[in-house]
């Protein structure tokens, strides 16, 4: 980043000027994200009913292969308030909104803090958003078509087990749904925060290989914490934590040794 050692020669009006401009240009950076958001928000909402289908198509094959003589119907999950179409649409349509605005809102972040970085740290930086986007699709994606189906099938079988009809209304299949989504869309973001804290000094290679087995127990007691309360579920999680995790730990390496190669040809 750039060194801040001749500040003490700017004169003081420079230096607020910069401060206001600073500030300006962050206030700039969180509206412009703001109306994308909006934008991307109210596009999914005019696609919410197809939307709704692929939501309910994990549910409805579940059904369909595993308990194909169930009295439920999976197609008319049911709405028990006035309101409830419309704030299920609203839901859809802003988790879809945040997940088709990420490269958007990733490159209006990036832009506000790019110039306080030079050309190396510029193109490592910009790796990292691109890796951090390509992980939260990856997780979005193994979420719908391994994580959710496994989840749906159990929680459907303890209630069949324990004697209780499966009656799922729709607010509540939702909210499970997109926050299920969102979630492993994150979570599979860690290697490039860790890689952005490393690559800031914040975090060091040697302390992530140190950690290692803390952090381990660490994913399984959050996947126990965020999923839903089955053991299968928070395998399905704390497994690809656990890979993502030791990728990170083999990005904090190049970085470390590439650090140590360049002071040594500085030296």
């Amino acid at each position: 980043m750039k060194s801040f050692d001749n500040m003490s020669s700017v004169p003081s009006s420079d230096k607020k000027q910069s401060l206001v401009e600073h500030l300006d240009e962050l206030r700039s950076t969180i509206i412009k994200i703001a109306i994308v958001l909006i934008a991307g928000t109210a596009i999914c909402f005019y696609i919410a009913p197809a939307l709704l289908g692929l939501l309910k198509k994990p549910l409805i094959d579940m059904i369909q292969t595993y308990f194909p003589d169930t009295a439920q119907d999976a197609n008319l999950l049911r709405s028990l308030h006035p309101s409830g179409a419309f704030m299920v649409a609203m839901k859809i349509a802003f988790t879809a909104g945040t997940i088709l605005t990420l490269p958007l809102t990733t490159y209006f972040a990036g832009k506000f803090i790019m110039p306080a970085l030079n050309d190396q740290e510029k193109k490592i930086v910009k790796c990292i958003f691109v890796a951090g986007g390509g992980l939260f699709i990856a997780g979005i994606v193994f979420c719908y078509y391994a994580a959710l189906p496994f989840s749906l099938r159990f929680l459907w079988s303890i209630a069949n087990w324990i004697g209780i009809t499966n009656d799922w209304t729709i607010e509540n299949y939702i909210t499970f749904t997109s926050r299920f989504i969102l979630l492993f869309g994150v979570t599979f973001e860690t290697p490039a925060v860790i890689l952005l804290l490393v690559f800031a000094g914040f975090l060091h290679y040697q302390t992530l290989k140190k950690f290692r087995r803390y952090v381990i127990v660490a994913i399984f007691i959050v996947a126990a914490i965020i999923t839903p309360p089955d053991v299968i579920t928070q395998i399905i999680l704390a497994l690809p934590l656990m890979i993502l995790y030791e990728l990170s730990v083999l990005g904090a390496y190049v970085i470390h040794k590439k650090r140590l190669k360049n002071s040594q040809l500085a030296g």
